[in-house]
């Protein structure tokens, strides 16, 4: 059901897409969020850094995202798919490519897939830990990120002092320096996709979570809500309970 996502490119009878994933909370109104650029993604939920300011959150979550819709960009997902599935039946077909690579390539379904997409087919990386993704207390930034050019300009130097011309025991695409131009990336702060530990942890009154996303973690809607104050992860220093708040 995740790759089921992909297809929210091709609803184009929406100008944007406010998609959120069924173990999010909202604690405050997000009507804002439709204002943010078409494809802006949340920060990864499960590896935060502490909560300072000067900590740099890495990676997407595809829990919570702002879709803009685009027969183009659909288009292009799915040239990209049959792409991949080309690349993934020569490895299934070597038994030691295989072992090595074939998780990494089919990674975690449609959060890898995007990742690899932006990455591949636009130059742009959507997980690095930018210095304008410092913090949390802003809503989006868009600006350009070179580092995926910078891989591939890295792969084509590798596959040309091995003497080829791809190899497909390395994931990604390569291009000679000067060729690729970067993309632009578009992602949301720590806000839109908190912890629930954050809650009880962060300093709220910077903080201000809009959204605490329940990834990595039991769902609420699993068992009684007493039951998450025994919680060992819920708990902190002096047996207080730190995502009491979000519960």
């Amino acid at each position: 059901p995740a790759w089921t996502k992909l297809a929210l490119w091709s609803q184009v009878e929406f100008e944007k897409i406010i998609y959120l994933d069924v173990d999010v909370l909202l604690l405050g109104n997000i009507d804002h969020m439709a204002s943010f650029p078409g494809d802006t993604f949340s920060p990864e939920v499960c590896n935060f850094p502490p909560c300072d300011e000067s900590k740099t959150p890495a990676g997407i979550n595809v829990g919570i995202m702002v879709i803009g819709p685009s027969l183009t960009r659909f288009g292009q997902l799915l040239e990209y798919t049959n792409r991949r599935a080309a690349h993934l039946e020569l490895v299934a077909s070597n038994s030691n490519l295989s072992f090595a690579y074939g998780r990494r390539w089919l990674g975690s379904a449609e959060q890898s897939f995007l990742r690899e997409f932006w990455e591949d087919a636009l130059n742009a990386s959507i997980q690095e830990p930018n210095v304008q993704r410092r913090g949390w207390n802003w809503t989006y930034a868009s600006y350009i990120e070179p580092r995926a050019c910078e891989r591939q300009h890295e792969r084509w130097r590798k596959e040309r002092a091995r003497g080829e011309t791809h190899s497909v025991s390395s994931p990604g695409v390569s291009a000679p320096p000067g060729t690729c131009e970067p993309g632009r990336v578009s992602v949301m702060s720590r806000r839109y996709n908190a912890r629930p530990a954050d809650c009880g942890r962060c300093p709220l009154e910077s903080l201000r979570p809009l959204i605490v996303h329940y990834a990595c973690t039991r769902k609420p809607h699993e068992e009684p809500r007493n039951n998450w104050l025994h919680l060992t992860w819920c708990r902190g220093r002096n047996d207080s309970v730190l995502c009491h708040p979000c519960l």
